[in-house]
């Protein structure tokens, strides 16, 4: 698992040092109330053309390139396959039969400088940070109590089922919760409840710290005000 969303961040480092546009990352692809596939990425080529990108740590196969064709054909896009190769001839026979444009890795490995590298490893690690929700977070004013309410039972189950039996609801009613705070930008879509929950407390920690903050600046403002009268009174 490490190894592939390492293998995600180098293909976003990658992607964007050609000129591509990240839109999207673990696309989900929805048919009627069926969740059917997920594909790693949404991206825009610097011509214009979207492609619908799956990335593999390793080289694929013919299932592999099937895959890719199969969820871009599902979100109308170009598949685009990031890996280290073919793992067959077959393979490649059939991604170039089936139109999927592939991007073998080891060809960009050796064109990398030092800055490009360091590059790379500084977006991976931003990456990482907004991921896990570690990153600076300017605003609670649209957080809502019921979705407070929501990530606290998230942060302190370790499965979507156990949330739901906390707060009384069903799966549609939480999803429609972290919809509304992916959409607000709090949470940010990734695999696994794991680390969902991870950011549930980390975002809960974050608000935490503000509520605690607020109440210093207006003790803060009280001793000020006091401070103030009382100068008044002494002249």
């Amino acid at each position: 698992m490490r190894r592939g969303l390492s293998s995600e961040r180098i293909a976003q480092g990658l992607l964007r040092r050609m000129g591509f546009r990240i839109i999207e990352s673990h696309k989900r692809i929805q048919i009627g109330e069926a969740q059917v596939a997920e594909v790693d990425m949404i991206v825009e080529s610097p011509e214009g053309t979207l492609y619908c990108v799956e990335v593999k740590a390793g080289k694929v196969g013919v299932n592999d390139v099937r895959q890719a064709h199969g969820n871009a054909a599902l979100l109308k896009l170009q598949p685009l396959l990031i890996c280290k190769g073919f793992a067959d001839k077959a393979a490649e026979v059939v991604s170039k039969e089936l139109g999927v444009k592939v991007l073998e890795l080891p060809e960009f490995y050796h064109i990398l400088s030092p800055e490009e590298l360091e590059s790379i490893v500084r977006e991976a690690f931003r990456s990482v940070l907004e991921e896990y929700g570690l990153s600076p977070i300017s605003s609670f004013e649209d957080l809502t109590p019921e979705e407070v309410k929501a990530l606290k039972a998230i942060a302190s189950t370790k499965s979507l089922e156990e949330a739901c039996k906390i707060l009384g609801l069903d799966e549609g009613a939480i999803s429609d919760f972290l919809r509304n705070l992916r959409a607000k930008g709090f949470l940010k879509s990734m695999k696994g409840y794991e680390g969902l929950r991870i950011q549930a407390k980390n975002l809960l920690a974050h608000l935490s710290l503000k509520e605690r903050l607020d109440r210093i600046e207006e003790r803060l403002a009280h001793i000020e005000a006091c401070l103030e009268a009382l100068r008044r009174g002494a002249s």
